[in-house]
Parts: C-alpha cells; structure tokens; sequence
C-alpha cells in the first residue's frame, strides 16, 4: 500500500487551525481587489479588516474589520498591537505605499509576521530615481529619465528625456 501525504490548504497551518491575515485598507477598492483575490486562491483563510476611517470599512468584504486611530495618534502602535493579539492575527498584508512604509518600520515589534521584503528592498523601490538607476545597472532596459529636485516641495521628480 502506498502512502500519500495529505496535503494541507494554505489557510490552514499544520494543526488544521484557520490561517488569520490582517488588512489595512479594508473596504477601499485596493483592499478590497486584495481581500477577493486572497479568497479566490484560499477560502479557508479568515480576513481581518482594518482602516481608519469608519465609512470606509463600511465597504470591507473581510470577515471581520476593525476601526484604527490614524498612525499619526500617540495610540497607533498600542491599538495595532491589541487587534492583532486579540484577533490571533498570523500575518499582516499591507497594501498601500503608505501601509507598506509603517508596517516596514514596525515590523520588528509586530507580534505577527509581515509580508513585505527588507526595509532596503521597499525604500529602492518606493523611490523611483533609485529604482531605475538599480534597474539599469542590472542591465534591465529603462525608460531614459533624470531626476529633477523640487526643494520647494519637498521631493523629487522623474522627467522623462
């Protein structure tokens, strides 16, 4: 008789128990787009929700959703923390430039893992004069651009040559 290991599904670690992933940006059309897309490739998985703005969660397909203080408020990091411990939460999935800037910054203090490459890796590809010069002396083929600095404001610009 041949023995053929039972293969588990993806939502669902070792034990059988539920996999839990929270997301930010819950109810908008990106959390939303990624939310179906998680399901669509995992139903047993369980979608915790959160944002901070109540209306917006109001639009949220995850199973659960929570409301957050902005990452601005004192009580960010403390209110994060307590979703993701009250919610059993085994991952987090940001979504969003903004989301995947924080989440990077405090990772190593999340009590869940994070899906996100190293700090270096998203600071390259979050600044696109960087990320183009990297690409280039990779020998992958890029649009020809140049950075324009615009103190006023605060950042810089690619321009097209």
């Amino acid at each position: 008789m041949m023995i053929v290991p039972t293969l588990k599904r993806l939502g669902q670690d070792a034990s059988g128990m539920t996999r839990r992933v929270l997301i930010p940006g819950a109810g908008t059309g990106a959390g939303n787009n990624l939310i179906r897309s998680l399901r669509a490739g995992d139903p047993p998985l369980v979608v915790i929700g959160a944002d901070i703005d109540r209306l917006t969660l109001c639009n949220s397909t995850a199973d659960r959703n929570h409301l957050l203080p902005p990452a601005s408020h004192p009580q960010f990091i403390e209110a994060l923390h307590a979703l993701i411990e009250r919610e059993g939460v085994d991952l987090l999935m940001p979504n969003t430039d903004a989301d995947v800037s924080l989440a990077s910054e405090l990772r190593d203090g999340l009590p869940c893992r994070v899906f996100l490459p190293s700090k270096a890796v998203i600071e390259c590809c979050q600044d696109k004069y960087e990320l183009t010069e990297f690409l280039r002396s990779q020998g992958i083929p890029v649009a020809a651009i140049r950075a324009s600095s615009f103190s006023s404001l605060g950042y810089r610009r690619l321009i097209s040559v």
